[in-house]
């Protein structure tokens, strides 16, 4: 039922702003989907498993064509701050990892409700950031992210499904409606593969003595 008053309030919301060009994207609305988009209420219940980015809209920005099989875990720090570790697949061979700071935000004018996120990379400081476009607050969530270094904004963003690791390859029916919902028209590339399995959440990965150190300083403050 959640669901169909969504994409009632979304349709409307549609049907009234016409062709006009808009400043924010159709679901960045408070009053009606503020329940939703909730960052650190979806931060909190995935912390202690692991999240997988299943499919995305681009291909020019972070996760770009050729990157793969990228999965991220996070907890907390203090209060609604958190620390992210994200393992991704390049060129079919090579392995990396991200080490991030994680800082719920509120974008598009939100009052009371911190939709989005703010990620800054450890070591480099580099930022990138997200808004938070629905969540069933267990197993899955959708986020609209950066197209090349910017904020998103209108037309210029990429949507990214996330699901646990549990679900990753039975995707909750109302997330995988969402996700074509919002990304009509747009191309959508898989990110996650069977071939994933034998990665870092699979038996067939080893870390490198590097990446183990990287790890062990994961949430420690100099």
């Amino acid at each position: 039922m959640k669901i169909l008053v969504f994409l009632y309030i979304l349709r409307v919301g549609l049907c009234q702003k016409g062709i006009q060009r808009v400043r924010y994207p159709s679901w960045a609305d408070e009053a009606a989907f503020g329940r939703f988009q909730n960052v650190t209420k979806s931060l909190f219940a995935n912390l202690g498993t692991e999240s997988y980015l299943v499919r995305t809209t681009g291909n020019n920005y972070v996760w770009r064509q050729g990157t793969s099989c990228v999965r991220a875990t996070s907890r907390r720090i203090y209060d609604d701050v958190f620390n992210s570790t994200t393992t991704f697949k390049y060129s079919q061979t090579e392995w990396h990892s991200v080490h991030a700071t994680v800082y719920p935000t509120k974008k598009y004018g939100y009052v009371l409700t911190k939709n989005g996120i703010l990620n800054t990379e450890q070591g480099t400081g580099t930022t990138t950031y997200y808004s938070l476009a629905f969540s069933n607050y267990r197993s899955c969530s959708i986020y609209y992210g950066p197209n090349g270094a910017y904020s998103p904004t209108l037309d210029s963003g990429n949507y990214e499904l996330w699901v646990t690791r549990d679900k990753v390859k039975s995707v909750p029916r109302c997330c995988e409606f969402m996700f074509k919902y919002l990304t009509l028209g747009q191309v959508i590339r898989d990110v996650y593969t069977s071939g994933c399995d034998s990665g870092p959440a699979g038996k067939g990965w080893t870390t490198s003595p590097i990446a183990e150190k990287q790890d062990a300083n994961v949430g420690i403050k100099g």
